[in-house]
């Protein structure tokens, strides 16, 4: 009950909040800069309630309205397009996003927003609307990225994965090479992986030191 209680409370409060920007947005007299903090807030608010066309429809006004246009707005709207599977709308917004963090904002794009983007042209090849060479080259471009940028294990497994899928298996090889030096790579399966790859490319000194290392 007590939680039910709270959901109650907070769904009051998030109708009083809509109702309020609601109306302050009909306000003829309400300032731009008001007008414009209150057309994004409401977007923010769909969105956060999963309604995620009404969002597009408040940030694409925003837009229309302001007269500098943030990558962070472009990001949002990019992760609604996402949510209603338009996946095309979704890559173009995050790939301005990108452009304006690295070309007018001068900072290092977020790393979700490559991640989404990822998700796009993984999602646009199993869609059709990409051949699987194209989804791979984008995917490629992507995963370099972010093992430069965000090192973490996933992206040099995924990378490895569409260097494999694309038949470079020397890259693959030296992929998961490189996670191993980082101490990334904690699975027998990968330390297996990584062995039979340095056998095929002729590295047997390594492949030694993997097949002898302690498991992890």
């Amino acid at each position: 009950r007590s939680t039910q209680g709270v959901s109650s409370a907070a769904s009051d409060v998030y109708k009083r909040q809509m109702y309020a920007y609601e109306q302050l947005l009909q306000e003829p007299e309400a300032t731009i800069p008001l007008r414009t903090a209150s057309l994004f807030t409401v977007a923010q608010l769909y969105m956060v309630k999963g309604n995620f066309k009404k969002g597009i429809d408040y940030i694409l006004r925003w837009m229309d309205e302001v007269e500098k246009v943030t990558a962070q707005s472009y990001s949002l709207l990019a992760t609604a397009y996402y949510q209603i599977d338009d996946f095309i709308k979704a890559r173009d917004s995050m790939l301005e996003a990108v452009r304006l963090a690295e070309e007018v904002e001068e900072y290092r794009p977020k790393e979700n927003w490559y991640v989404l983007l990822a998700a796009c042209y993984a999602e646009l090849l199993d869609a059709k609307k990409m051949t699987k060479q194209e989804s791979l080259e984008k995917r490629l471009e992507i995963y370099e990225i972010l093992v430069n940028y965000y090192p973490k294990k996933q992206y040099f497994l995924q990378l490895g994965g569409v260097y494999s899928q694309m038949d470079r298996e020397t890259d693959y090889m030296i992929t998961l090479k490189a996670a191993y030096m980082k101490d990334l790579l904690d699975k027998e399966s990968e330390y297996m992986a990584l062995a039979q790859l340095l056998l095929l490319n002729k590295n047997p000194y390594w492949a030694c030191l993997l097949y002898t290392s302690p498991s992890p």
